[in-house]
């Protein structure tokens, strides 16, 4: 029996944790959800194995952000694909600097499922 990709999915909005919990279920993965840093810190410290994260820039927390996630999964995992989706420019400076930063897409939101999938392929995550 072929096992599961698990993605862990950090985003303060239940909404589009909701829709992504579904889009990415229904492509045969096991989400792991977090909707906080306390959620995510946990979720990284159990003996889990990710093969794909997907994180808000913007969290509803002053000292924890998207890039406070992607340093701290990336002490345990340093090749994770991970996207990270933002409501702010892909031009914001401090999104701008993770161009070039391996294995890391950033997705504008609102998204659609085809941009979504796009961004997963891009990183060389199949969805088959």
């Amino acid at each position: 029996m072929e096992s599961k990709r698990r993605v862990l999915v950090l985003e303060d909005d239940e909404g589009v944790r909701w829709s992504l919990e579904s889009i990415l279920t229904h492509f045969g993965f096991e989400v792991n959800v977090a909707a906080n840093s306390s959620q995510f810190i946990a979720a990284i410290n159990s003996d889990s194995h990710f093969d794909l994260m997907i994180t808000d820039f913007n969290l509803d927390e002053a000292a924890f952000d998207g890039l406070s996630a992607v340093e701290a999964i990336r002490k345990k995992e340093p090749l994770l694909p991970i996207v990270m989706i933002t409501a702010e420019s892909l031009s914001h400076p401090r999104i701008s600097q993770l161009s070039g930063t391996h294995s890391v897409a950033t997705l504008e939101k609102p998204f659609s499922l085809t941009s979504l999938l796009q961004v997963l392929a891009q990183l060389g995550v199949s969805t088959e």
